[in-house]
This record gives C-alpha cells, structure tokens and sequence, in this order.
C-alpha cells in the first residue's frame, strides 16, 4: 500500500474457521484441536508455506478477537474513504 501513497496501512489476506453462532463449546473446541493439529502438520506447514502465507493456529477467542479487531479497523478505512456498498 506504501507504494500507491497509503503509508501505514497494511492489508493482509487470512483464512480460518467459523462456525454458527450457538455451536456448543465442545464442538468448538474439538474442531479447532483438529484445525491447529493439521496445520502443525509438517506436510501442511510446509504447503501452506510454498504458497507464501504463514500457518497459525490459535485458540477460538482469540480469532474472535482477531475477526472484531480487523473488522473495527476495516470499518474505520471504508468510513473514512466514504466507500458504499453497491
């Protein structure tokens, strides 16, 4: 973005799971143990890795966490660039 005179902004692409609003916890928890556990796998690390991105795994607050952060700070550029939906 630096290079088309948007200093400071930084744009990253992510991936990850969501699951329906009201999904029991131990669901929840048993999936992401199976997300974290491929990604760790040193076949999917290693995939993920040749494709130039960079393999995390985290527990499911913390996505959360991550998904309103970015969408606060999304929010906040399209606001500001008067941008609207079409």
């Amino acid at each position: 973005m630096r290079e088309v005179g948007y200093a400071g902004i930084e744009l990253d692409a992510w991936f990850g799971l969501v699951a329906p609003a009201g999904t029991p916890a131990p669901v929840i928890g048993k999936l992401n143990a199976a997300f974290v556990q491929a990604v760790r796998d040193p076949e999917v690390t290693k995939q993920i890795i040749d494709q130039g991105a960079e393999p995390a795994g985290d527990t499911p607050d913390a996505f959360a966490a991550f998904i309103v952060a970015e969408t606060e700070r999304f929010g906040k550029i399209v606001k500001a660039a008067g941008i609207k939906g079409e």
